[in-house]
């Protein structure tokens, strides 16, 4: 059975006795009910899953597995999992693998730190493409893989405000400080190439007078920010001629 549509299960249980079952990639599944697929000959996901009916919990039995090709739609528009935001519940092992994406509801928006619940399984391998999810200019997901579940962390985005200046015959980069930073990392480059971490500092500037290439030179500076918001990151972009 080739899926190119959107199949639901609104409530129930959806069984698929010896049927070979592929989500192909222009399909979704989604819905509130339970999808079966412990008695299915096979079954193969390259396209979609979008648990809930905005918001809901999806419920999969046996082992739910991704191919590079599928994406995992999440919607949240608050903090309750399977009422206000989407849970895929796994009973089985979940192999990660493709896209994930979040669409906030409602207007909603976290507090830092708060953590959403979107998959339960009973082991995983794998990982989703994406490192991090944007929320907004100030606020970002983190992924963060657990032994029974996949969290999602909201954490904020403190963004150094850049300057350069010279001293003397000294050019110096400093930026507004991060009132939880621990250190600031430096990296230099040009504006469309690779970036190196040519130093670290405790200080709200630094001598990039030997940083300069020839050209148009690029630095970014990122912060460290203590145990308690790890994760917390900032980043500000200039460039000279």
């Amino acid at each position: 059975m080739d899926n190119t549509g959107l199949l639901t299960v609104a409530s129930g249980t959806l069984d698929f006795p010896g049927c070979h079952l592929d989500n192909m990639t222009a399909g979704a599944i989604g819905g509130t009910g339970t999808f079966d697929v412990s008695t299915a000959a096979s079954f193969t996901n390259s396209g979609r899953t979008s648990p809930g009916l905005s918001p809901g919990t999806l419920t999969f039995n046996f082992n739910y597995a991704c191919a590079a090709s599928s994406t995992l739609e999440i919607e949240i528009a608050g903090s309750v999992a399977g009422n206000e935001y989407d849970q895929l519940a796994v009973n089985g092992t979940a192999a990660l693998a493709g896209g994930l994406t979040v669409g906030m509801l409602d207007g909603f928006l976290p507090e830092t730190y708060d953590e959403f619940s979107v998959i339960t399984h009973n082991g995983h391998s794998g990982s989703f493409a994406v490192g991090e999810i944007a929320i907004n200019d100030s606020l970002y997901f983190e992924i963060d893989y657990r032994p029974t579940e996949v969290v999602l962390i909201a954490r904020k985005i403190a963004v150094p405000v850049l300057h350069i200046d010279y001293a003397g015959e000294v050019l110096m980069l400093s930026w507004n400080p991060i009132g939880e930073a621990v250190y600031y990392n430096i990296y230099s480059g040009t504006p469309y190439g690779p970036h190196t971490l040519p130093g670290t500092t405790t200080e709200t500037e630094y001598d990039i007078t030997s940083l300069l290439p020839s050209g148009l030179g690029s630095f970014h500076v990122t912060t460290e920010m203590p145990e308690a918001a790890a994760g917390d990151r900032g980043r500000g972009d200039s460039a000279i001629d």
